[in-house]
């Protein structure tokens, strides 16, 4: 969904789980960690281990990441809301990670979608969209959108933000969900028939949101709606590591109770990815 870091991990940028390491002593790591098993709409299929995925990707970070015990936020099934999340980016995380040095994490498990691009900045002329426990199948204001995310993150001021994807990138009606006991993370609808909100809709939306953090007395940076995420300046860097390409879909897995990605890369965070043994975990061996 980020469009900006292709790039990144295939040059291995040092960062390495000693990116736990803050760079100075007042930076700190953060992370908001999404995960929805049941959802609202029985349009989707109900999945049985991302809430649980969420719950092990905070332990991989505290644990093996410099994320202190209290600096997750995790929002699990019917929390993980687009308002909620919305509330979490331009609240929580943007309060929190003020400091350029600070590193936040995103990390999401659930259905992934497309939706019709109304933008014109998809090349595949299709939106990606995350699925939350709200969404609609008809609808694409009720998901979080790519270009939500770009907007949201915007406002963040931490310069390197991490973003990990466990879901599916394709979403049509005609695939099948299951293979054998395992559940492929597709929506399971079909994209073409979501609907795109009017910007009118959408300003009103976002409107909203932010009225809400100023009653909590947050001072809200309006950016610019709708944009692409090329608007990044080229001094952030925005890292991502998903879970399949566009036009793939993701796997949970009933042998490893996990999502297959997330298991992965829990696996090479906690050890696994040392490829070359020298102590340090590079985005590349990770990726590897």
């Amino acid at each position: 969904l980020m469009k900006r870091t292709s790039a990144i991990l295939c040059t291995a940028i040092a960062i390495a789980v000693a990116w736990a390491s803050a760079p100075s002593a007042s930076a700190e790591n953060y992370a908001l960690l999404v995960g929805v098993n049941d959802y609202r709409s029985m349009a989707f299929r109900d999945l049985r281990f991302a809430e649980g995925d969420a719950q092990s990707v905070r332990e991989t970070l505290i644990r093996y990441m410099g994320v202190k015990e209290e600096n997750p936020k995790i929002l699990l099934g019917r929390e993980a809301t687009r308002r909620n999340v919305a509330l979490a980016i331009k609240g929580w995380l943007t309060e929190n990670a003020s400091s350029p040095d600070d590193i936040v994490f995103f990390y999401f498990s659930g259905h992934g979608t497309y939706a019709i691009d109304d933008g014109d900045d998809e090349t595949d002329g299709r939106d990606e969209l995350l699925c939350v426990w709200d969404s609609s199948p008809i609808l694409d204001m009720t998901y979080v959108k790519d270009d939500d995310l770009n907007r949201w993150f915007q406002q963040v001021e931490a310069t390197t933000k991490v973003v990990i994807l466990d879901c599916c990138h394709a979403g049509t009606g005609s695939k099948a969900l299951y293979r054998g006991d395992n559940i492929i993370k597709e929506a399971g609808i079909d994209w073409l028939k979501i609907e795109n909100a009017s910007i009118d809709s959408r300003l009103r939306d976002e409107r909203e949101i932010e009225d809400t953090l100023s009653r909590e007395g947050i001072e809200v940076r309006t950016t610019a709606f709708p944009t692409a995420f090329s608007t990044i300046t080229d001094s952030e860097d925005v890292i991502e590591f998903a879970a399949c390409r566009a036009d793939q879909v993701s796997l949970e897995s009933a042998g490893l109770k996990h999502g297959v990605f997330t298991y992965y890369f829990n696996e090479g965070v906690r050890g696994a990815g040392d490829l070359n043994e020298d102590g340090d975990i590079t985005l590349g061996e990770l990726q590897n």
